[in-house]
């Protein structure tokens, strides 16, 4: 009975504690070299969203002019319809 006791107290014990890792001396400087490729990265990603946000409004605007291209010759057709030419007689 004792035992458990005793075992029970370790666990209590090393339930607050850290548990230690071996010794590492890092300055932080591989946290430093991720943090930087990160921010490349995500500037690189900024910039294509950009890119492509450009490219998107400007289809979007020719997608515009083209209908309304269409649109034109439509009512024009409707108005004017065109006939089909006719062949003089001799």
């Amino acid at each position: 009975m004792q035992n458990e006791e005793e075992t029970e107290e370790d666990g209590s014990e090393r339930a607050g504690m850290k548990r230690k890792r071996g010794v590492v001396r890092d300055d932080g400087g591989d946290l430093r070299q991720e943090m930087a490729r990160l921010r490349n990265e995500n500037e690189e990603l900024k910039r294509q969203s950009e890119m492509q946000t450009a490219q998107t409004a400007s289809l979007m605007r020719q997608l515009q002019e083209l209908q309304t291209l269409v649109g034109a010759r439509l009512q024009q057709n409707q108005a004017h319809p065109h006939t089909a030419p006719q062949a003089h007689m001799m």
